[in-house]
């Protein structure tokens, strides 16, 4: 059964903003952005092609050279979305507090990366078609949305004029911004969004 649009309360999404600027604190507006329409809507924009997203996965997996986020990022309070770091698809565990290298440790998590099963791959790309929203959603239904949180948003970080524009583009045409250049240059993202009903699927780690 396919997962329901979350409803937040104005606190819940000042939880949601808080907790992502604790934990990747140089988010910018396109992050947060892109944060809250995953809260919302996690992968239901993304194409159900699980060929295409099979191969995206890996190709992905294959680029990984290092990495700075935790296994699993709840966005949604609990009862919504979470973000699923790739290498939850590993035996690999974070060693960044021990005496081993970064070399060592980014060599370690390519290599975790390389033998991932086939099977892994294909247990997220189901996870992700799953976790797909019931329904039809437009983009004035995001709209709507966006105007009311936006607000609360600039409580937080006050766009520039580019970020502004780019928001503005995006709500026109429905695309999802990219993390900013900080945020990818800090945080290496890799992850995917899907329910938070399926992450006990990956909490194992075994490749």
């Amino acid at each position: 059964m396919q997962p329901a649009k979350p409803d937040f309360s104005a606190s819940q999404l000042r939880k949601i903003i808080i907790a992502e600027l604790a934990e990747h604190p140089k988010s910018r507006y396109g992050d947060l952005y892109k944060l809250l329409h995953q809260a919302y809507y996690g992968p239901t924009h993304i194409v159900p092609d699980p060929v295409a997203i099979a191969t995206d996965i890996r190709e992905e997996m294959a680029a990984i050279q290092t990495q700075n986020c935790g296994p699993s990022q709840d966005i949604g309070c609990g009862k919504g979305f979470v973000r699923l770091n790739l290498v939850a698809l590993t035996v690999f565990r974070d060693i960044s507090g021990s005496k081993t290298s970064n070399l060592l440790r980014d060599q370690l998590l390519r290599d975790a990366m390389q033998k991932v099963k086939p099977e892994k791959v294909e247990l997220l790309t189901q996870s992700i078609l799953a976790s797909r929203l019931e329904g039809v959603f437009t983009l004035q239904d995001w709209q709507s949305i966006w105007k009311q949180v936006q607000p609360l948003v600039c409580e937080f970080i006050f766009p520039t004029f580019t970020e502004r524009a780019l928001i503005e583009q995006c709500l026109e045409t429905g695309l999802i911004p990219p993390h900013s250049d900080d945020y990818r240059y800090l945080y290496k993202p890799h992850y995917r969004v899907i329910h938070h009903s399926h992450l006990a699927k990956f909490k194992t780690h075994k490749g």
